[in-house]
């Protein structure tokens, strides 16, 4: 297969807010090494210090506007990374949550189209994740496909969150695309007070995928939503995360205190005391430590746990949360890791080294989402045997085994309701098992010996552009 582009909001080394970032950033290694010519085109945001090769600029409309977009490009582990760059748009601190998303998102999406004969790359797909590529197709179809070098592309639509859709204003066609209101009546895009990037991405693309079964169901949900329910879907596929299972990797892992594998749970017990030692916490494998990683956002889990926090700190465990959230969360961790001194941290950083070290260092990790869309935290947790403790959602139903007491199966602890109490059951659940080291080692390393990589999920994605780009 030749000629696959990567569209995103995020791709890392270079950027990478959540799990979005980590997946574009690693599927192309994958996927290049399966014969694949591929690359990935983003927006180039102020925080990237990049020594990249201007390739040109390209003038992208939207609408009655006009706007150069700078491209550039960087060659990482064999792959092309393209970044549209524009001051008005990109010159920012944050990457998102500003109030011109929609015409920022709309832009790129004119420029990944608009730079492709600058990159002298005509790709077969464009692989395009999240509501931030949702007009990918749409513009495709209205303003390039009467050129011969795109009518024969393909477009694939990844949902990673569709929680998050990229709401804007009902006249937003009109202005940004020009296009009449009685096509984009035609196109079926445009519902009653708005609409949204994810809805448009979800109806125009020639394929869609998401991350799991449950996937499907949440994309089917929002797609159906009237008036654009009558419209019939495209073809839609799961297929789940890999992990690099090269970056992600105990036995190599730079940032973590002493290297280890499921063979020698011994040397992970180090990384768990010197974790307690560095964060001021009674030094003692007996206790089970628990950790927690979070951006803080909504239906993240910290409204679950806050309000039970004196009953969680009532069991024989030792907690340590890292990540961020609101100013009342920080408050309130930063007020509870004082009443709670010897038992909870809380740590304002997301730095990897941190994150790595409480994979590493954990017993336990905590995952109390409402909705895991994207899911790849238990999959991390797992793979340094930290047991994951998770409501039964999104992509964490189709990975993590829940324990079974009667044939020491699983590789973790699985609650069903969003339920402050059903958590802390799970959470007891497994304080009851730590003491007995057998059992738990046998647990420890069913979940170390998971096959969450890449491999079988990059085959299905070679199969799923084979088979679009012959129909």
């Amino acid at each position: 297969m030749e000629g696959i582009l990567l569209a995103a909001a995020e791709a890392a080394p270079f950027c990478q807010v959540g799990d979005l970032g980590v997946v574009v950033g690693s599927l192309p290694q994958e996927l290049r090494r399966k014969g694949n010519d591929v690359r990935v085109i983003m927006p180039r945001y102020q925080s990237l210090t990049l020594e990249a090769k201007l390739l040109g600029e390209v003038t992208v409309e939207l609408g009655w506007r006009r706007q150069i977009a700078k491209v550039e490009q960087v060659e990482h582990e064999g792959v092309s990374f393209y970044f549209i760059g524009n001051d008005y748009y990109f010159d920012r601190p944050d990457v998102y949550g500003y109030a011109d998303d929609g015409e920022r998102y709309a832009f790129f999406c004119r420029a990944v189209l608009e730079a492709l004969p600058l990159l002298q790359f005509w790709p077969k797909v464009i692989h395009c994740h999240d509501w931030h590529t949702g007009l990918v197709g749409v513009m495709l179809q209205e303003f390039y496909r009467q050129r011969p070098e795109y009518q024969s592309m393909r477009t694939v639509f990844t949902v990673h969150n569709a929680r998050f859709q990229g709401a804007v204003s009902g006249d937003f066609f009109e202005d940004m695309l020009g296009l009449p209101p009685e096509k984009v009546n035609a196109l079926g895009l445009k519902e009653e007070g708005g609409f949204t990037f994810l809805q448009a991405g979800i109806r125009m693309a020639d394929q869609l995928t998401t991350v799991s079964q449950s996937g499907i169901r949440e994309m089917t949900a929002v797609a159906q939503a009237a008036p654009l329910a009558a419209m019939p879907l495209p073809k839609i596929s799961a297929i789940p995360y890999g992990l690099d299972y090269k970056e992600y990797n105990p036995s190599s892992d730079p940032y973590i205190y002493a290297q280890y594998h499921n063979r020698a749970l011994k040397k992970r017990l180090q990384n768990k005391l010197d974790l307690q030692e560095a964060l001021e916490l009674p030094v003692r494998g007996d206790i089970p430590l628990v950790g927690m990683v979070s951006r803080g956002e909504k239906d993240q889990g910290f409204e679950l746990l806050l309000p039970v926090l004196a009953e969680m700190m009532a069991l024989n465990i030792q907690l340590v949360i890292a990540g961020y959230g609101g100013i009342e969360e920080r408050l309130r961790l930063t007020e509870a890791s004082l009443r709670y001194r010897g038992k909870l941290v809380f740590l304002e950083s997301g730095e990897e080294e941190v994150v790595r070290r409480i994979y590493a260092g954990s017993d336990l990790f905590l995952i109390p989402s409402r909705s895991e869309a994207c899911g790849l935290s238990q999959l991390i947790a797992m793979r340094y045997g930290s047991l994951p403790v998770v409501r039964g959602c999104g992509k964490v139903t189709d990975t993590v085994a829940a324990y079974n007491a009667m044939t020491g199966e699983g590789c973790g602890f699985v609650y069903s309701r969003y339920d402050a109490q059903e958590m802390i059951a799970a959470v007891r659940q497994a304080v009851d098992l730590y003491g007995n080291r057998k059992a738990w080692e046998q647990i420890v390393r069913n979940a170390m010996k998971r096959d969450n990589s890449w491999q079988q999920p990059v085959k299905e994605y070679c199969s799923l552009y084979q088979q679009l780009t012959q129909e």
